[in-house]
C-alpha cells in the first residue's frame, strides 16, 4: 500500500497542492506499490488523497477489495416443488415441509385427533408417521376409548 506523508507546500515548494482529497503527486505511479486485491485492478486516480482507485470484482467491495460481498440467495432454486416461492425460500402448502417443499409431512392434518401425538420417523423408504396415544386412548388415530364411554371418528 502506497504510504504518503502529508507535506506543507510552503515548506517543500517540490510538492504542489492540488486539494483537499486530492492526490499530492499526480505523478506517483501509485499502482506499482498498490495490491488490488480478489481480482481486482488498480488505476491511478488524481482525484483522491491516495492517488489510485481500485477497481472490484463484483463480489467484493472496500478501498482494496478487501470486503466480500454478501451472497444473495438464488431465488428457489431449485424451485418449490410442494408450494410457492417467496423471495429466496418456498413457503409450503399444507401438507408439505423441507427447505423446497420436497418432504411429506404426514403430521400436518393432525391425523390423531385431540387424544393422540403424531410422531414422524424416517425410514429407508420413506418417511411414516404413527399415533402416539393418550392415556385411556387406542385405535390408528387416538379415536377409541378403552373405557368404551366414548368414540370419535376422524375423516380425511
Amino acid at each position: 500500500m502506497l504510504l504518503l506523508k502529508k507535506a506543507d507546500a510552503s515548506h517543500y515548494r517540490s510538492v504542489r497542492q492540488i486539494g483537499i482529497n486530492k492526490c499530492p503527486n499526480p505523478n506517483s505511479n501509485a499502482c506499482l506499490f498498490v495490491i488490488c486485491e480478489n481480482s481486482g485492478k488498480c488505476f491511478e486516480d488524481p482525484t483522491t488523497i491516495d492517488c489510485f482507485k481500485c477497481q472490484c470484482t463484483p463480489d467484493f467491495t472496500g478501498k482494496t477489495c478487501e470486503t466480500p460481498l454478501p451472497i444473495s440467495p438464488i431465488e428457489c432454486n431449485p424451485a418449490c416443488q410442494n408450494g410457492i416461492c417467496i423471495g429466496s425460500s418456498c413457503k409450503c402448502n399444507q401438507g408439505y415441509t423441507g427447505t423446497y417443499c420436497e418432504i411429506r409431512d404426514l403430521c400436518s392434518f393432525s391425523p390423531c385427533g385431540i387424544h393422540g401425538t403424531c410422531m414422524r420417523i424416517n425410514l429407508p423408504d420413506g418417511p411414516m408417521a404413527y399415533c402416539n396415544c393418550e392415556d385411556r386412548w387406542t385405535g390408528k388415530y387416538c379415536d377409541v376409548n378403552i373405557d368404551g364411554k366414548h368414540v370419535s371418528f376422524i375423516r380425511d
